[in-house]
């Protein structure tokens, strides 16, 4: 699905930023994992 993002960005002359991926943020241990990684930062 990216990939195909990318090529329509690409193609309309636009260009974007990627941040890196990361885990799925989308039950409570994954929120709390994020907390701590964000108060690392």
């Amino acid at each position: 699905m990216l990939s195909a993002t990318r090529q329509r960005i690409e193609a309309l002359g636009l260009r974007a930023a990627y941040p890196a991926t990361i885990w799925d943020v989308d039950r409570p241990e994954d929120w709390q994992r994020w907390k701590e990684v964000a108060a690392a930062l």
